[in-house]
């Protein structure tokens, strides 16, 4: 249900803020089995409540698990797929229902963080101990975020402070000389919370790339989190947000000599001021600036061949306003500029774009509903509309019936536009149009949801064998189904994630290339007093490397385990087995994934007066 009145809550303006807007972090959960997600309509809704297929991944879910980065945490979800160049910091590519890569908005705390030239995000390299919770929203939404959101929108949130003040810190390590180390400190006073947090990354890694150079493949990372928010009064309140991650990483190169030693070094980071005010009853105002840059540099044999960065500039207004008991009228401002910093000369080098957005939800007895228009004023492209219409029908008190129809864009990225030798200045936006429909149920001993959902991408940028360049020449259906199952069996805490995709390239009638048509997730976690074991099981089938589909790889099945024992109320030692059964896969050809890996991690988590 929608909120009677737009109010201040228990942390005053600062929960209520996040909970009106996608752009404040850690938000609070409805009960034991229904987090509150923001994603879905840049709104606070039970997850239960919510027509758009979202899943959520809690803190509990990533200390839960063997996961070591956030493609690790996200694979085979629901409706997701990856390609990895290889394990620790590689570039890894998220599918999103069959979806390109770029067709996938990632989202820090609301804010885009994203290379403009490559026209993706590097979420390989962000610090998952610095996460509090992840919301994978499946289909189309650039009705409230406008282009990349044609796949739909990874949100991640980072850990804030609450009202208690706590300190922890961890030390870990195991396979391919892994070490990690985090610490953090939280709290509140008063009116204000704080949280500061930092952790480090090193790993010797693996040799990814056959037939390249023959040396391990390493990482490092080194990441700081700070986040304040304050009550100015009860209705007014402030919060800044900063997340800085750096470090470098080591790469292979087929077309380079074999004693060659190929790295990156990169930083990635965010500044966000947040104003959240309650103008009345009925009406919430959130403001928010924000800048994120993305910066690599690449060397050979230490010597410096190249420089790419992004710097975004973006302001946001959201307004919400309660209509009655039952309606929830949204409409905002968003305009963000680009500017990309690079040794490599391109034709242009910055763009801006004005979005405007309007969104209506009703509750209606049985009914619900969700509608949303946005128009995108983009400097290079024009002006482009675009919407969602969600409908929901409660069939009784267990059973949902869920329907949605929506419209998305993508503009190409600088690579595929102006780089040298390769872009395509004439190159035109993608567009698509999607259709879902659903049924979510509650049973004596579980909950399920199926969704099955089609996708139709006009003017995809593929290579041209001709001229040798990036052109508008392939168009793209994707027929799919979901399956989502979550029990309670024998102690154990199961779930269970089914995707079946047919993702095909129309003009040729080739699967797309690097997505598999079926995957399936089982996750399992048990308390036994002290101890609390679990593991996940994760089946990936057969895929393509390239277009013509003469390149096959083989489909493979992972499991991982894990085992946490707890000394005591502060202190935890986890012990995880990665790719128990040792099995040899790739989702890139040539890319080889970790072996069998092991790894040991100590907690100590202690509240302060």
């Amino acid at each position: 249900m929608l909120k009677n009145k737009i109010k201040p809550t228990e942390r005053a303006v600062s929960v209520f803020a996040a909970l009106v807007s996608a752009g404040v972090a850690s938000v609070a959960v409805a009960d034991d089995h229904s987090p509150i997600v923001v994603t879905a309509t840049r709104t606070a809704q039970s997850a239960d409540a919510t027509i758009a297929p979202v899943t959520v991944i809690t803190r509990q879910d990533i200390e839960n698990s063997t996961a070591r980065s956030v493609p690790d945490i996200i694979r085979a979800t629901a409706g997701v797929d990856l390609s990895t160049n290889g394990p620790y910091g590689k570039t890894s590519g998220v599918f999103l229902r069959g979806t390109s890569t770029d067709h996938v908005l990632i989202l820090i705390d609301g804010v885009k963080l994203y290379s403009a030239t490559l026209g993706t995000t590097q979420i390989e390299r962000l610090p998952l101990e610095q996460i509090d919770r992840i919301e994978i929203l499946r289909g189309p939404r650039a009705s409230l975020y406008g282009a990349e959101a044609l796949g739909g929108v990874i949100q991640i949130f980072t850990r804030s402070g609450g009202k208690d003040k706590v300190v922890d810190l961890s030390i870990g390590g195991g396979s391919d000389s892994t070490k990690e180390a985090s610490i953090g400190f939280s709290g509140g006073s008063g009116d204000s919370r704080f949280s500061i947090r930092a952790s480090g990354f090193d790993t010797d890694g693996v040799d990814v790339l056959d037939g390249a150079q023959l040396d391990d493949d390493g990482f490092d990372r080194t990441s700081l989190l700070m986040s304040f928010d304050h009550d100015i009064s009860s209705t007014a309140n402030v919060g800044v947000d900063v997340l800085r991650t750096s470090g470098s990483t080591d790469y292979d190169n087929a077309f380079d000599t074999p004693d060659a030693d190929n790295r990156s070094d990169y930083t990635q980071q965010i500044i966000a001021l947040t104003g959240g005010f309650s103008l009345s009853d009925n009406w919430a105002s959130t403001l928010k600036l924000s800048q994120s840059s993305d910066e690599a540099e690449d060397y050979r044999n230490d010597v410096f061949s190249s420089k790419f960065e992004t710097d975004r500039t973006e302001l946001s207004w959201q307004n919400d306003h309660q209509i009655g008991d039952a309606a929830l009228f949204t409409w905002g401002v968003d305009y963000s500029d680009d500017e990309v910093d690079s040794s490599t000369e391109y034709d242009e080098s910055s763009r801006d774009n004005l979005g405007l957005y309007a969104q209506y939800q009703r509750e209606m007895g049985d009914h619900g509903l969700v509608v949303a228009l946005r128009s995108d004023d983009n400097e290079q492209f024009g002006t482009f509309t675009t919407g969602n219409v969600d409908y929901r029908y409660a069939i009784n008190s267990k059973l949902r019936l869920t329907a949605g129809l929506g419209r998305a864009f993508k503009a190409p990225s600088f690579n595929e536009l102006y780089f040298p030798g390769f872009g395509n200045a004439d190159l035109e936006v993608e567009e698509s149009e999607s259709f879902e429909i659903g049924l979510q149920g509650d049973l004596a001993n579980g909950s399920f949801g199926v969704r099955l959902f089609k996708t139709e991408i006009d003017n995809l940028i593929g290579f041209d064998l001709v001229t040798f360049l990036p052109a508008n020449i392939d168009e793209a259906s994707i027929d799919g189904l979901e399956a989502t199952y979550s029990t309670s069996f024998a102690g154990w805490g199961v779930r269970a994630a089914l995707t079946l995709l047919d993702p095909e390239d129309k003009s040729t009638g080739k699967t797309l290339r690097r997505r598999s048509k079926t995957s399936l997730r089982i996750d399992a976690n048990r308390n036994f007093g002290d101890w609390d074991l679990g593991g996940s099981i994760i089946y990936q089938g057969r895929r393509y490397e390239d277009s013509a589909n003469t390149q096959p790889m083989d489909s493979y099945t992972v499991v991982n385990l894990q085992g946490k024992y707890r000394f005591n109320d502060n202190l935890s030692l986890t012990a995880t087995a990665e790719n128990l059964f040792d099995k040899e896969y790739e989702t890139a050809i040539g890319y080889k994934e970790k072996g069998r890996s092991f790894y040991l991690r100590l907690k100590y988590e202690m509240p302060l007066k």
